[in-house]
C-alpha cells in the first residue's frame, strides 16, 4: 500500500473547522441515527480535485413535492460560479437548457473528467494541476432503519475505507501510485453499480470477489468506492439483510465541499442570502428513481419500493437488491467567501423543515450565540440543537441527528457579516489547529482535534431516552 500523502502545515485553510452535532430519539423507541466527524481524515494530491467545481443535485421533483426550492438554489449557485470541470461520472447529469450547462462549459484545456474519453494519464493530470498536499475533514449522518446495526456499521467503517482508498491510490509525493494492488477479498451483494465498486454478481446475487482496497484517480470516485465497500463488508455477518442506513458524508477542504448521498438525510450549505441544497433526497417517489427500479425489474407501490421501503438508495437492505442500491450521487461546490454553515441531518429534521426554514434557524442561533460567547464552538452547537428542539417541537415522530459546521473563511463576507452581528471581531474558528467542537447527545463536549491518521471514535447517540436531554 502507498504511503499516505505528506501532511501540510496548519494554518486556517488547512485546519478543521468548528462543528457540533446533537441527537435526539424524539417519539421513537430506539436510537437508529449515528454521525461521525473525523478532521484531518486524509491527505490529497491538489490534482485529484481538478475536477471540482459547483455540480449540484438534478433537476428531479418528487411526486407530491415541489422541486423549486432545490432547482433555484442549483441555478443560482451555477450561473455565478464557473465550474473548474466536468461533471465527473458519479456526480449528476446537467439539465439541457440550464444556466449551468454554460458554466459547465468552461472546461480546461486538459479534461481531468474520470468519464473523459479518451482517458487522461493520471501522471499528466499530476504534472500540469500540481501535487500540493490538500487536507480533507469528514462529517457524516447516517439514519438507520430496522435498527441501528447498519448505521453503527458506517459510523465506523466509510471513512476507514475512504482512507484506504487514498492511501492506495497516491503516493506521499501526491504522485499516482504504481505499487501492485492486493489480491481480491471476499465481497458482498453487488450495489447495482458497475464502476469502482464490486465485482459482477454470482447466480446467488452476490459479488464473488472484490479486489480492495481499489486505485482510483480521484476524490469521487474514492468517495463512491468507499460506500460500495462499506455495503459489501456488511455481507460477511448477514446483518444488512432487512436492515439499513441512509448516508449523507461532506468532505471539506479550504477551498471545495463534495458531498455523498445514499437515502433521504440531507446536506444544506447556508449562504447569507441563501440555502444551497447540496443532495436531493432519494425518496421511492422521485421520477428517476421510479424509473431506474422500474428498469431494474422492480415497482414502486404506496410510495415504496416493492412496497417496503420509503428509499430507494441505501447501504444494506440486501433484500432488496437490486432495487434498493447502495450506490451514492455525489455532489460539488466550491467555496465562497459568503458561505457560513454546512447542515446535514436525518429526515427527522427535512420532515418538517424547509432548506429555507433550516438556513435561518441556524443562522439566528448562530450569530446570537457568537454575539454573546464569541465563540463558534458554542455557536455551532447553539445552531445544531436548536433544530433538533425546533424540529421536535414542530412535530417530528422520528429520530433527529443535525451536524453544524462553520464555513466562514477570515476575510470572508460571511465572517464580516457574523462578526458585525455580534459587535466584535470574531476570531477563525479554524485557527485553532484541527479544533472541533463536539455537542454530544447529552450536551457535554467531546475530545476536539485528533491525532495525525487517527480517527475521532464513531458517536452513537444512544444515551438519549427522550427530548427532554435536548436542552443545552
Amino acid at each position: 500500500m502507498a504511503e499516505p500523502a505528506a501532511r501540510p502545515a496548519k494554518n486556517w485553510a488547512g485546519a478543521c473547522p468548528s462543528y457540533a452535532a446533537k441527537s435526539v430519539v424524539g417519539q421513537r423507541m430506539t436510537m437508529e441515527d449515528s454521525w461521525q466527524a473525523v478532521p484531518d481524515l486524509v491527505v490529497i494530491p491538489k490534482w485529484w480535485t481538478c475536477n471540482a467545481g459547483d455540480h449540484l443535485p438534478p433537476l428531479v421533483p418528487k411526486a407530491g413535492e415541489s422541486a423549486a426550492e432545490p432547482a433555484a438554489a442549483r441555478n443560482t449557485a451555477a450561473a455565478a460560479t464557473p465550474a473548474e470541470g466536468n461533471v465527473s461520472s458519479s456526480a449528476p447529469t446537467s439539465q439541457p437548457g440550464k444556466p449551468e450547462d454554460a458554466a459547465s462549459s468552461a472546461t480546461p484545456a486538459t479534461d481531468c473528467s474520470p468519464s473523459s474519453a479518451p482517458a487522461v494519464d493520471p501522471k499528466q493530470l499530476a504534472a500540469q494541476h500540481g501535487t500540493d498536499p490538500v487536507t480533507v475533514h469528514f462529517f457524516a449522518v447516517y439514519d438507520g432503519h430496522g435498527g441501528p446495526d447498519v448505521a453503527k456499521h458506517c459510523a465506523k467503517s466509510l471513512h476507514e475505507n475512504l482512507r484506504a482508498v487514498v492511501t492506495t491510490s497516491v503516493t506521499a509525493e501526491g504522485q499516482p501510485a504504481s505499487a501492485p494492488l492486493p489480491s481480491p477479498a471476499p465481497a458482498g451483494p453487488a450495489s447495482g453499480s458497475a464502476e469502482a465498486g464490486p465485482a459482477a454478481p454470482a447466480q446467488d446475487g452476490t459479488a464473488a470477489v472484490e479486489a480492495w482496497p481499489v486505485r482510483v484517480d480521484g476524490i469521487e470516485a474514492a468517495l463512491k468506492a468507499a460506500f460500495l465497500h462499506t455495503d459489501s463488508q456488511l455481507a460477511q455477518t448477514r446483518s444488512a439483510h432487512e436492515v439499513g442506513t441512509t448516508a449523507v458524508v461532506s468532505l471539506v477542504t479550504a477551498r471545495h465541499l463534495w458531498v455523498g448521498n445514499c437515502g433521504d438525510s440531507r446536506a444544506l450549505l447556508c449562504r447569507e442570502q441563501e440555502a444551497v441544497a447540496l443532495s436531493l433526497d432519494h425518496k421511492a417517489t422521485r421520477s428517476d428513481e421510479v424509473s431506474r427500479v422500474e428498469q431494474a425489474g422492480g415497482y414502486v407501490w404506496w410510495d415504496r419500493v416493492m412496497g417496503e421501503l420509503a428509499v430507494s438508495r441505501a447501504i444494506g437492505d440486501h433484500c432488496l437488491r437490486p432495487f434498493v442500491i447502495a450506490e451514492p450521487e455525489i455532489t460539488s461546490v466550491l467555496r465562497r467567501p459568503e458561505d457560513t454553515l454546512l447542515i446535514m441531518a436525518s429526515d427527522g429534521l427535512w420532515d418538517v423543515f424547509t432548506n429555507e426554514e433550516a438556513r435561518t434557524l441556524a443562522l439566528e442561533k448562530f450569530n446570537g450565540e457568537l454575539g454573546r460567547t464569541s465563540s463558534s464552538k458554542m455557536a455551532v452547537k447553539k445552531a445544531a440543537s436548536s433544530l433538533a428542539k425546533a424540529a421536535l417541537a414542530k412535530g417530528s415522530r422520528d429520530n433527529v441527528t443535525v451536524v453544524v459546521v462553520d464555513l466562514r473563511q477570515p476575510g470572508g463576507a460571511a465572517h464580516h457579516a457574523t462578526a458585525h452581528a455580534s459587535g466584535a471581531a470574531t476570531p477563525n474558528p479554524g485557527a485553532a489547529a484541527g479544533a472541533g467542537a463536539i455537542a454530544t447527545a447529552a450536551g457535554a463536549p467531546a475530545a476536539g482535534a485528533q491525532p495525525k491518521q487517527q480517527p475521532t471514535s464513531p458517536v452513537t447517540p444512544e444515551a438519549v431516552s427522550d427530548a427532554d436531554d435536548c436542552s443545552t
